[in-house]
């Protein structure tokens, strides 16, 4: 007994000293908390509120009365879906001139997204703005679903976006209850270096010369609306030509080949930065929004990009551009809406 006594003493002061040289050891720091939105936590977080965030747009949607819509379709090899928001309201009567298509910034959580705000002051503004020059806007949610460097992008995987993009506006018109006549594309942030790096897959050829990539051609099959899947054609080209782009806080094509322009010298490209957007950005810690946006207009002008234009917003920093004003702004200077 009272050996198993001294030997429970001894027990108990050998946790006392390691209790003693834990609370004399210090604490490591914590985690930035861009590490732990960067991990697994993240990932699972992210897919929960994706998934209310669509339970929450399909509830908007019905209320709507068709206002701001969304589907699903299918690109091929890979099996990502769509999600995106019509905004045409009284349109469908007056035959809107062209559509507005919006690609929002990196995101890593839903509710960060202007995309997921379908009701927020910003895509109804901007819904606002491209009605008053007789168009539609249509915002596209990236179709990445894993959460990698900077969230989820439009960049990262730009070649496969953009030619799913592509892919989504051959087929843009049989979602609509109207026919378009051009397109204008509009990015933020990452949407802005989506369209610079990528532009030659959104011409009315498809690509610059001798860039025409095979895997741009019937690439979409419908999926949803009690679509047959084996009645969808492929895709030959654009169905509606490219009147403009507007890139706003970015567009840094990298070392993406900037396409000849051809007889399209003279598309507006219009690139809009803030006076204040320095935006070292903590994903991607080497990156600026100015000094993208300012390649991006230097390198199209020096490719014979006529209608390449570089433009300073005062008093604007990365999180504080008008997005309805730069758009109200852009389509006055290409000249149609």
């Amino acid at each position: 007994m009272s050996g198993g006594m001294r030997g429970l003493g001894r027990a108990g002061r050998s946790r006392g000293r390691r209790r003693a040289r834990s609370a004399r050891r210090p604490r490591p720091a914590p985690l930035p908390l861009s590490r732990l939105l960067g991990g697994a936590l993240t990932r699972l977080l992210g897919g929960a509120l994706t998934r209310l965030a669509e339970r929450r747009a399909r509830r908007e949607e019905s209320r709507s009365a068709g206002d701001a819509g969304r589907s699903l379709y299918r690109l091929h090899p890979d099996g990502r879906g769509v999600r995106y928001h019509v905004y045409a309201g009284g349109l469908r009567r007056g035959g809107p001139g062209g559509v507005v298509v919006y690609l929002d910034g990196d995101y890593w959580l839903p509710a960060l997204s202007r995309f997921h705000r379908p009701r927020g002051r910003t895509m109804r503004g901007l819904a606002a703005t491209a009605a008053e020059h007789g168009a539609a806007l249509v915002a596209v949610d990236t179709p990445d679903r894993a959460v990698g460097v900077g969230g989820l992008t439009w960049w990262v995987r730009h070649r496969e976006n953009a030619r799913w993009l592509r892919g989504f506006l051959d087929v843009l018109p049989t979602l609509l209850p109207f026919r378009p006549r051009h397109i204008w594309v509009m990015g933020y942030s990452g949407g802005a270096e989506l369209l610079a790096a990528e532009l030659r897959r959104l011409l009315p050829s498809g690509a610059g010369p001798g860039e025409t990539d095979p895997a741009d051609a019937g690439a979409w099959e419908t999926v949803s609306a009690g679509a047959d899947p084996g009645e969808a054609e492929p895709a030959e080209g654009p169905a509606v030509p490219l009147a403009g782009a507007v890139m706003v806080g970015g567009g840094d094509p990298g070392n993406a080949p900037v396409p000849p322009p051809g007889e399209h010298a003279g598309l507006p490209l219009l690139w809009w930065i803030g006076d204040r957007d320095g935006s070292p950005d903590p994903p991607r810690p080497l990156w600026s929004a100015a000094r993208a946006a300012q390649r991006g207009a230097t390198a199209y002008r020096a490719a014979g990009w006529t209608g390449a234009s570089l433009r300073v917003v005062p008093g604007t920093g990365h999180r504080s551009y008008d997005l309805p004003a730069v758009l109200r702004a852009s389509l006055a200077r290409g000249g149609r809406g």
